[in-house]
């Protein structure tokens, strides 16, 4: 199974560090022409750099993930990454407001983040839902 699986994590994760890295400038170039307090723009700016520290430390993880079944040890890493996504889905949507406000001008930032939120929330519960199917599928490997 993780023959499989430690190269598209890999190159995944890659590739967003990658964006994300690429993508700084023209983001932090939207996030200026926003109208909020520095303190709103502080938290967005560390909320992306938040973002692109945990796309690294997947990476890290993912390396870790050797050829072979799956070990009780792997099965931890691989839920450390599935719990991690969950605390990136609500910072990619942090990240996103300033990209959402600039192709919707006219939007406030509270409506922004309020339904770039609310979707990461709905995709947070999903994506629980997704792990507790799996850890019962596994659940002997958890122990």
């Amino acid at each position: 199974m993780t023959e499989a699986l430690q190269g598209p994590l890999v190159l995944t994760y890659c590739a967003a560090l990658c964006g994300c890295l690429g993508c700084w400038q023209v983001w932090r170039r939207w996030l200026d022409g926003i109208a909020s307090s520095f303190l709103v723009r502080r938290g967005l700016v560390c909320a992306y750099w938040a973002l692109t520290v945990t796309v690294l430390i997947d990476i890290l993880a993912s390396l870790k993930i050797r050829d072979g079944d799956v070990t009780p040890e792997q099965f931890k890493i691989l839920f450390a990454i599935a719990v991690a996504t969950m605390f990136q889905m609500a910072l990619v949507a942090l990240v996103l407001a300033p990209v959402a406000m600039r192709f919707a001008p006219g939007t406030s930032l509270r409506k922004a983040l309020i339904i770039l939120e609310s979707g990461a929330f709905i995709s947070m519960v999903v994506w629980a839902i997704g792990i507790l199917a799996n850890m019962h599928e596994y659940g002997q490997l958890a122990k």
